[in-house]
């Protein structure tokens, strides 16, 4: 006599390790792809282990979304181990994939340069002398939705400060001919998560 075995599904192909940047929209991910079935039973899909701001749909086997701003900051150091399992619905053994998802903070970038181009670097108007306390100037920065934070790495002797949130920078008395001279600021901007 004919027994009829169950053939229990299995991985053809495993998902290569990803890696992305907090923030950033996914190219979706096929996981159902990965498995098949000798017995063309329909296989149920569940996946566990993602970021924050990614999703699985186990209708079509996609992983999408767009990353949290902040994923890079969980998971074991920025890195997601993603669990697949394939069951075919009869009690047999599950087949099972995992890859790595590591997320990147990248560091805020300076932008609205003076001469246009990105060199992260600001020409201001001279201040003459007797000029009131006032705004001399902006830098501003992009992140990938952080809070950032503006600071200056040197204000000459008290003569400058800068807005910790606007990067608005203010001398911060009248200018008298003691003050008189040409300055380069340095100003850094950190996003709160390791990027400066």
């Amino acid at each position: 006599s004919l027994t009829n075995v169950n053939d229990d599904p299995v991985l053809d192909s495993g998902e290569a390790d990803k890696a992305f940047e907090d923030g950033e929209a996914i190219t979706a991910i096929n996981v159902k792809d990965n498995f098949s079935d000798a017995d063309n039973d329909p296989l149920t899909l569940s996946v566990t282990g993602l970021p924050a701001g990614l999703s699985f749909d186990s209708d079509t086997g996609l992983i999408t979304g767009t990353l949290g701003t902040s994923a890079s900051q969980s998971g074991a150091g920025g890195v997601y181990t993603v669990l697949v399992e394939a069951d075919d619905g009869n009690n047999g053994t599950v087949a099972q994939d995992s890859f790595t998802i590591t997320v990147t903070n990248p560091a805020p970038d300076f932008t609205g340069e003076t001469d246009g181009t990105d060199n992260d670097t600001y020409t201001f108007n001279n201040v003459p002398e007797g000029t009131a306390a006032g705004v001399i100037g902006t830098v501003t920065a992009n992140d990938e939705g952080d809070t950032l934070t503006y600071t200056l790495e040197n204000d000459q002797r008290g003569l400058f400060t800068i807005n910790s949130t606007s990067g608005e920078i203010r001398t911060t008395r009248t200018i008298d001919d003691a003050d008189l001279d040409d300055y380069t600021l340095t100003v850094n901007v950190s996003d709160g998560e390791g990027g400066t």
